[in-house]
């Protein structure tokens, strides 16, 4: 009995807001999976082998090569972030002599806690905030502690809806969360149409958007599109940061290394005083060894560790698309991306993503991530999320087998020849 006071005692103690976070359920599935015997495609995490180590390696070699730099690199910084690694941030992803300066930056632990700093800034509970559906989970459970009311909106292969989106709007949102840019979940790109429609309302009712460029720079097919960010001072002649409602965030987790857990915000200067404001209350400034090593490999092989990434994803993002035409039912669909980690699969109804999941493990050693975790409503459940960045060719190909044959059981269909492959694959 005594055993349970100290949880009866701290239970009411715990705020409201803490108790309505529900745990992630992608870092809970990610801890059993620790399976040798298992393929996952549940992580949404870069390869280890794209970790420039040797780069980072040197990097922390020079940072203590002199008296100066070490000095620097283990003392406290600024709240703002390091001035060379804002530098850079400041001129990355522009096509065009750009108003954002240094000034117009903020370095974050990892884009999480840029998007946590934005919720504070920006929600008061019972605000509305906009976001596809589904949409990244992390931002969610970032986005429901600070008790908004959540808008999803409905998305096709060019991404969110637009005349949903104006519904929204005319009923008052404190802003848009989008991932335009090969989003988690779906992988599914916002087009260049359906952006310049997004500025548009945004600048009409002066809606800001948040617009998370996780993803960004991992295309591997197609035409690059222009950012929200840049599309929004075009539309503005270039008048100046301070006038564009385009936040970004972003983060070097997937381009260099997570563990590094270094991000950033681009914004009006006045939201960046603000932030500036908040993160001094957090944790004063993110690493300054970290943000260092970073502007050091940002400068001297940024455009090289990019290449290398695109190449060795591109390969398994084609094993895993072709895998799934051979060896899923023929009325299952999936997405199609051009860059990311992700693909998205809709099953038919009256199948769950998440009942499905306990015979995969148990039964055909392979896992996944069900889709409901991505709605907000409690639907989705016919769904679910691949990602093929962590696994080697051959595990994607013996994976998506082993899923075909789970669903064909589930769907009581026959098995299609191995060396059938089939056109079912189609966007949402």
């Amino acid at each position: 009995m005594t055993d349970n006071i100290p949880d009866m005692w701290f239970n009411k103690l715990f705020s409201g807001r803490a108790m309505n976070v529900p745990r992630s359920e992608i870092r809970e599935l990610l801890k059993l999976l620790e399976r040798p015997d298992v393929i996952s495609f549940a992580g949404g995490i870069p390869h280890a082998d794209m970790f420039p180590s040797d780069r980072i390696r040197q990097a922390y070699d020079r940072l203590f090569g002199t008296t100066d730099t070490w000095h620097r690199a283990l003392q406290y910084s600024t709240s703002e972030g390091y001035p060379p690694l804002r530098e850079w941030i400041a001129s990355y992803l522009t096509d065009q002599p750009t108003p954002w300066t240094k000034e117009n930056i903020i370095v974050t632990s990892g884009s999480q806690q840029a998007l946590d700093l934005l919720a504070r800034l920006f929600i008061s509970p019972g605000e509305r905030i906009a976001f596809t559906r589904p949409s990244y989970l992390g931002a969610l459970q970032v986005l429901r502690f600070y008790q908004p009311e959540f808008v999803a909106i409905d998305e096709d292969d060019e991404g969110i809806l637009i005349e949903p989106l104006i519904a929204a709007l005319d009923k008052g949102l404190k802003f848009i969360y989008l991932i335009p840019d090969f989003n988690n979940p779906t992988g599914i790109s916002l087009s260049l149409r359906r952006r310049e429609q997004v500025i548009d309302l945004a600048l009409a009712r002066g809606v800001p958007i948040i617009e998370d460029l996780a993803y960004v720079h991992l295309r591997y097919n197609g035409e690059n599109i222009p950012t929200l960010g840049t599309l929004a001072l075009r539309r503005l002649n270039s008048q100046g940061s301070e006038h564009t409602p385009i936040v970004q965030i972003g983060t070097f987790s997937k381009s260099i290394c997570p563990g590094l857990r270094i991000g950033w915000v681009r914004a009006a200067s006045v939201v960046i005083d603000h932030l500036t404001v908040l993160k001094q209350s957090v944790d004063l400034h993110a690493s300054t060894i970290n943000q260092m090593v970073v502007a050091d490999i940002l400068t001297d092989s940024f455009d090289t560790c990019i290449q290398k990434e695109k190449a060795f994803y591109r390969l398994r993002m084609e094993a895993m698309l072709d895998a799934l035409k051979r060896y899923f039912p023929r009325n299952i669909s999936w997405t199609m991306p051009e860059g990311g980690f992700f693909v998205w699969v809709n099953l038919p109804e009256g199948l769950d993503g998440s009942r499905l999941l306990e015979s995969a493990v148990t039964n055909y050693k392979v896992a996944f991530v069900p889709g409901g975790a991505f709605y907000c409503d409690g639907t989705g459940k016919n769904t679910l999320r691949l990602s093929f960045s962590g696994n080697e060719v051959a595990e994607i190909q013996e994976g998506i087998m082993r899923m075909g044959e789970l669903l064909h059981k589930e769907l009581c269909v026959p098995k299609v020849p191995k060396h059938a492959i089939h056109a079912t694959s189609k966007h949402l």
